[in-house]
């Protein structure tokens, strides 16, 4: 009788592969777009990445010396508890613009020119048409464009934008002096010949004087 073979049976091998995802370089003036990417890079990684502190060693690896910085204290004792999203936070909290300062980021060098004041705001509200802004901010940076001399009256004024603009450009078409540049002279100094001969002429329009005095008594 032939000697059955025995058969064992091998339980399948799980492998798992370690999970590589590229992150794009760190986009220090966009921040939060920076992080959509590498969240999309996690999403689409085999498998998904989704444990946080794998999500927080990756972006750490990617950091400029100058973010790593400003987060140090997370760096070196990351937290328990969701470390990627508190480094996220951080990061975004830490290290992007206000938005005022993205708004003057934006307007820098938007002068007023040849253009009427109203001209202006349009090009400055076509700037950042896709933002949600506080008109406030646009104010402030609207009026500082404007003339020195016609700031006062309108800061004064309790108007919406769209009339103080308007307001604006009544007075630097009534006045066209307001928008007069301011030139500055140099300082200039005598010279040595022209101190010398002030004195002469001071004497000889005194002689002038006493002669006519004299004829005028005689």
């Amino acid at each position: 009788m032939a000697e059955e073979a025995e058969v064992v049976q091998v339980a399948p091998t799980t492998q798992i592969a370690a999970t590589t995802v590229t992150l794009p370089p760190f986009w220090g003036n966009k921040v939060e777009l920076w992080f959509v990417m590498a969240e999309a890079k996690f999403n689409l990684a085999s498998p998904k990445i989704t444990r946080e502190e794998t999500k927080f060693y990756h972006v750490i690896s990617v950091l400029p010396p100058e973010i790593a910085g400003e987060v140090s204290d997370i760096i070196t004792e990351p937290p328990g508890d969701k470390p990627y999203t508190n480094l996220k936070k951080a990061i975004i909290a830490r290290t992007s613009l206000t938005e005022t300062q993205k708004l003057k980021q934006l307007l820098v060098g938007q002068e007023l020119g040849d253009r009427k004041p109203s001209q202006l705001l349009r090009h400055m509200k076509s700037l950042v048409n896709t933002q949600a802004i506080d008109e406030k901010i646009i104010k402030e940076l609207f009026l500082q464009q404007m003339p020195v001399s016609i700031q006062p009256i309108l800061v004064s004024l309790t108007l919406g934008l769209e009339q103080l603009a308007e307001v604006a450009d009544k007075i630097i078409e009534t006045t066209p002096s307001a928008i007069a540049p301011v030139t500055f002279q140099p300082e200039t100094h005598p010279t040595t010949a022209t101190i010398s001969t002030r004195p002469r002429a001071s004497t000889n329009n005194h002689t002038k004087r006493s002669t006519k005095w004299r004829r005028n008594i005689g």
